[in-house]
């Protein structure tokens, strides 16, 4: 299909409507009084969501004919704004929805009367943090209010009891806990604090997943091995490996400088036969602050840092360093 290419007047109304055909939809969400929108699906049954990344994510618009081309910009423009917020806040996507769709217009009305398009962009920057810097002004700070939090939850989950659930859980682990959400067995909603340490790392291979679905590796109770150095080799992980083996511990956690090469491949390889699940994990942050994280979770795990700097290595060293904790 050749491509069509669109100027001036032309082009801004086509990325426009796009952005109102996406604005439409998830304006019915505004607010705490806000609808539900209902989103057919090529496989499975309809959602029903009041949420507007969700419905934002929904819409896909269809360029069949020349009216219509243009428009999946000018929607996809809404859908970066929405998601981008949702990232950083995780709510809000549906204000953002709105006046973002809000500006567009304006801008393009103002650029159709003979506006100048870079004296508009500066003003709109200029404003918004005017606007920001208002809104610190009368923000007010819910940390530690109870009733604050359940009203801003129950807004966002569309549900009483879930709003002061999720209330509860904040009111127990703070504005840093790290809060974690699991299909139950029951009808029932529980709620369950558990003592941990989150880690800004993933795993370093998507094979070690052991939950598809979540794109998770979840262990309850491993070994825990951690170490400064750099594994690249067989020879690196092979006596660590064996030393767990003889002593029964088929899950492992190992955090390490980097895992990589034949190691990694050594590790993969063991998880996918099913003969030690394990999962790598590259110790995060750098030098001396590197250090005092690996500290810092050996205490909570009961690990000792295998370092070079001690002299240690995987071959002098017995089951005595291994950590472990819970799910």
């Amino acid at each position: 299909m050749a491509k069509k290419v669109f100027y001036g007047d032309d082009a801004r109304t086509r990325v426009l409507g796009g952005a109102k055909a996406l604005y439409d939809a998830v304006k019915v969400t505004y607010g705490p009084k806000g609808g539900n929108v209902v989103i057919a699906k090529s496989y499975g049954g309809p959602t029903v969501t009041h949420d507007g990344v969700t419905v934002a994510e929904g819409v896909d618009l269809p360029e069949n004919d020349d009216e219509t081309l243009g428009y999946k910009v000018g929607a996809e423009l809404i859908k970066q704004a929405a998601t981008k917020l949702n990232k950083v806040a995780g709510d809000g996507t549906t204000t953002v929805t709105v006046l973002t769709y809000n500006i567009l217009k304006e801008a393009n009305r103002l650029i159709a009367a003979g506006h100048n398009p870079q004296e508009l962009r500066k003003g709109i920057e200029e404003a918004g943090r005017e606007v920001v810097a208002e809104l610190d002004k009368i923000s007010e700070s819910i940390e530690g209010k109870n009733a604050r939090v359940a009203e801003v939850a129950t807004i966002s989950a569309g549900s009483q009891e879930i709003g002061e659930l999720i209330a509860g859980v904040i009111d127990k682990i703070g504005k840093d806990g790290v809060v974690t959400v699991e299909a139950g067995q029951g009808l029932e909603m529980e709620s369950e604090v558990v003592e941990g340490f989150s880690l800004d790392r993933g795993f370093t291979s998507a094979l070690f997943v052991t939950d598809i679905n979540r794109q998770e590796a979840v262990y309850d109770k491993p070994a825990i091995v951690i170490t400064d150095k750099k594994l690249s080799s067989i020879q690196d992980v092979a006596p660590i490996l064996e030393k767990l083996a003889q002593a029964g511990k088929k899950d492992l956690v190992l955090i390490a400088d980097e895992v990589e090469g034949e190691a990694l491949s050594v590790m993969v390889l063991n998880k996918l036969k099913g003969v030690f699940n394990s999962v790598a994990v590259k110790a995060p942050s750098f030098g001396d602050r590197r250090k005092e994280i690996l500290e810092d979770i050996a205490v909570l795990t009961g690990a000792t840092v295998i370092s070079e700097e001690r002299g240690m290595n995987f071959d002098n060293v017995g089951l005595d360093v291994i950590g472990s904790a819970r799910k």
